[in-house]
C-alpha cells in the first residue's frame, strides 16, 4: 500500500470513529436511542426502534428510509382492530412541530428487508431517513438483546448527523 493510501484509510477510519463516539445533533430533527432486535441469521425480516423529535416549528414528512445494511426499509404501523392485530405500510409520515414519535414494538417501526448480512448483538449499521425538502438525517442503529443499547456497550446513545439540502 502506498504511504497516501495508508494515511486515507487512517483518516476514514478517525472519522467513522468520530461519527459513531460523539452526539452531533442538528437543531430540527433527532433521533434517539436506535436499535434492533437481534434476529435468528435466517430472518429475512428484522424490525427497528427509535424515537424522533422534531425540533421544529413546523410539520416535517418522513418520505424514504434506507440503510446500505439491507435491501430495503420500510415504514410500518401495527394496529389491533376488533381483536384482530395487522400491519400495514405507510409510503410516508408526518412529525408535527416539536413532536416525539415512538418507533416501537406494537405501533410505527421499520420493516428492515432483506439483511445483506447476519447481525449479532453489538453489531450497527447505518439508517438514513429523508424528509421532503431535501433533508436527510443517517444514524446508527445497534442490534440489542434489551430494548436498547446493550449494557456493556459503552455509549449509551444512538448517534446521527444532519445533511442539509
Amino acid at each position: 500500500m502506498t504511504r497516501a493510501f495508508s494515511l486515507g484509510l487512517l483518516v476514514f477510519g478517525l472519522l467513522v470513529y468520530v461519527l459513531l463516539s460523539t452526539e452531533t445533533s442538528d437543531k430540527n430533527i433527532a433521533v434517539v436511542n436506535a436499535w434492533s432486535p437481534v434476529a435468528p441469521p435466517t430472518m429475512s425480516v428484522h424490525a427497528g426502534y427509535f424515537s424522533l423529535q422534531n425540533h421544529s416549528a413546523g410539520t416535517l414528512e418522513l418520505v424514504a428510509v434506507s440503510s446500505p445494511a439491507y435491501q430495503s426499509v420500510e415504514i410500518h404501523e401495527s394496529l389491533l382492530a376488533d381483536g384482530v392485530a395487522s400491519m400495514r405500510r405507510l409510503p410516508s409520515l408526518a412529525i408535527k412541530a416539536h413532536e416525539n414519535v415512538q418507533f416501537e414494538s406494537g405501533g410505527l417501526h421499520l420493516m428492515l428487508r432483506g439483511p445483506l448480512s447476519a447481525k449479532q448483538v453489538g453489531d450497527n449499521f447505518p439508517v438514513l431517513l429523508e424528509f421532503t425538502g431535501g433533508n436527510k438525517v443517517e444514524f446508527v442503529m445497534q442490534v440489542s438483546n434489551t430494548g436498547g443499547v446493550d449494557t456493556d456497550k459503552s455509549s449509551p446513545d444512538m448517534h446521527h448527523h444532519h445533511h442539509g439540502m
